[in-house]
């Protein structure tokens, strides 16, 4: 793996401990923590927002057609969309 010029990790558990802390900054590079919340920089929650966008304008009410719908969604997820996401972040992506 290439070593980047910086990475950034959110508030889950496990980064925060010292020791993960440390391997990770030796294996790689200094680190940065989001904020507490920051959806502006969370590429996941544009690919949710997505989603329950088409998942509201079908209106499906009942439980198996809600759910085959969002399975059609996630089958139309593609590289670009994702990058398209990403770049929505300000993630520098290719």
């Amino acid at each position: 793996m290439a070593r980047p010029d910086a990475y950034v990790m959110d508030k889950l558990r496990i980064p925060h401990n010292k020791l993960g802390i440390d391997r990770i900054e030796k294996a790689w590079s200094a680190g940065r923590f989001q904020p507490a919340y920051s959806p502006e920089f969370n590429a996941t929650e544009l690919a949710w927002s997505w989603l329950k966008y088409d998942l509201r304008r079908v209106a499906n009410r009942d439980v198996e057609r809600l759910v085959q719908s969002a399975f059609q969604r996630w089958e139309r997820v593609t590289p670009n969309l994702c990058q398209s996401w990403m770049r929505g972040c300000d993630y520098a992506v290719p």
